[in-house]
C-alpha cells in the first residue's frame, strides 16, 4: 500500500517487479484480487461477498421472511 501511495497510484497499477520487491508472495496472480470485483469475489465463504454467497444469503432471508409471514397470517 505504501508503495502505491508514494507513487500516487492504485495497488493494481504497481508493476510485477514492484509487487515482488514488496514481498515474494505478491506474484502476478495477486492482481486477481486487487480490483473491486476480484476482492468481492474472493470472499467466497459463508456470509461472504462473493456473488454466489450473496445469492445464498438472499435466498435464506427470503425463506425466513416467508416463514414469518406465514406465522403472522395464522
Amino acid at each position: 500500500m505504501r508503495a502505491a501511495e508514494q507513487r500516487g497510484v492504485g495497488l493494481q497499477e504497481l508493476t510485477d517487479d514492484e509487487l515482488a520487491a514488496i514481498s515474494p508472495e505478491l506474484t502476478p496472480q495477486v492482481r486477481e484480487v486487487l480490483t473491486i470485483e476480484g476482492s468481492v469475489s474472493a470472499r467466497d465463504c459463508r456470509g461472504g461477498t462473493a456473488p454466489g454467497r450473496v445469492a445464498e444469503q438472499l435466498n435464506a432471508i427470503g425463506e425466513a421472511a416467508e416463514r414469518l409471514r406465514r406465522q403472522l397470517v395464522r
